[in-house]
């Protein structure tokens, strides 16, 4: 598996966004996917996380076990 990190955007605030496009091979199949990661920092930490699919399906295909 390999995350590929693209833009950051950032504002004021504590919170910032990158987008980042992933891909792995799961039993000889290529998967790709694309998230929005939206972050929360306490200082120089991440504080909280949340991954936005741009295709649920997709993005559900590598992280679950079905």
């Amino acid at each position: 598996m390999r995350l590929h990190p693209g833009e950051l955007l950032v504002g004021e605030g504590d919170h910032i966004a990158t987008l980042t496009d992933g891909s792995a091979e799961l039993g000889g199949i290529a998967h790709r996917w694309s998230t929005v990661g939206l972050y929360r920092l306490s200082g120089r930490r991440i504080a909280a996380c949340w991954l936005l699919p741009l295709d649920q399906p997709a993005f559900d295909r590598v992280w679950s076990s079905r």
